[in-house]
């Protein structure tokens, strides 16, 4: 059985949750400060952790497989001076070589 991915065209939502770092995330987030240097955020959404990560000093690099997704990390990213490698890929394609 074949599955389609279909990421969500971001254009579209209009809530303002999408934008803050989650709450369950932040500790968390706060601890890998002082053992990782760089992170991936897979399926990242419109960016809310990667931009925080940026901020914070991390390499980061972002994926989405939304078209729409990447275009607004990358522009935000632009906007507030952070380096984010942002891409479009499906999660369930990634391998390790």
């Amino acid at each position: 059985m074949s599955v389609v991915h279909k990421g969500w065209n971001w254009e579209t939502i209009h809530s303002e949750s999408w934008l803050d770092v989650s709450e369950e995330f932040l500790p968390v987030a706060l601890k890998w400060k002082d053992k990782f240097k760089s992170i991936l955020d897979i399926g990242a959404g419109i960016g809310r952790h990667s931009i925080f990560f940026a901020e914070n000093g991390f390499d980061v690099s972002a994926i989405d497989i939304s078209e729409s997704s990447v275009e607004i990390i990358a522009k935000e990213a632009k906007n507030r001076n952070l380096k984010i490698d942002v891409r479009i890929a499906d999660m369930i394609g990634l391998r390790m070589e």
